[in-house]
């Protein structure tokens, strides 16, 4: 079921399969790819990794709100004042979301919580480098200097080190390369 809610939820930036979707659809190196990217930010950030899709993710957060009549935005608001500005609630895979409010028509901003089941906790330059790299390349890399040279290239990022430890970047790879596989 699609309801129209005002819940912002930036998919691409916190949803493996939006990743893997967007990856899959990339031409080579067009300039709204940079841009796209450049919208991930640079702090770490939550990413699901689950089953529920993005729609399924939006129905059960409305759900929630509407059986506790907080989907009107005043009531909305005050119920997240009560608690320092966001609150937390658990889906039916048991993930854990954080809901917040942002001064825009789509209000409802969630996005997974930390330490959440099905929650990886990621640099956002480490997924810039991941989604950038498969995007080009539609393959697992490890030729640091051609990473290197999208992260300059793609990404205004300083070169990573050569012979350095790359265990998140080559986790996070190997993460994408599965579900691109499905």
């Amino acid at each position: 079921m699609n309801i129209v809610t005002p819940i912002l939820f930036h998919d691409f930036k916190h949803h493996l399969m939006s990743g893997v979707e967007w990856i899959r659809t990339q031409q080579q190196g067009n300039g709204q790819m940079q841009n796209q990217l450049l919208t991930i930010g640079s702090a770490q950030l939550d990413y699901y990794k689950g089953g529920l899709h993005v729609s399924r993710i939006k129905e059960e957060v409305w759900q929630f709100l509407s059986a506790n009549d907080l989907a009107e935005k005043e009531n909305y608001k005050v119920w997240l004042d009560t608690n320092r500005g966001y609150r937390e609630i658990t889906l039916s895979d048991n993930s854990r979301w954080t809901l917040r409010m942002v001064e825009k028509e789509n209000y409802i901003h969630i996005h997974p919580s930390r330490q959440s089941p099905h929650t990886l906790r990621i640099k956002a330059n480490t997924l810039k480098t991941v989604l950038c790299t498969l995007a080009l390349t539609k393959e697992y890399c490890r030729d640091i200097e051609l990473i290197n040279r999208y992260r300059k290239e793609y990404l205004n990022l300083s070169p990573i080190k050569i012979g350095a430890n790359h265990t998140e970047l080559e986790n996070t790879f190997n993460l994408f390369l599965q579900k691109l596989k499905e």
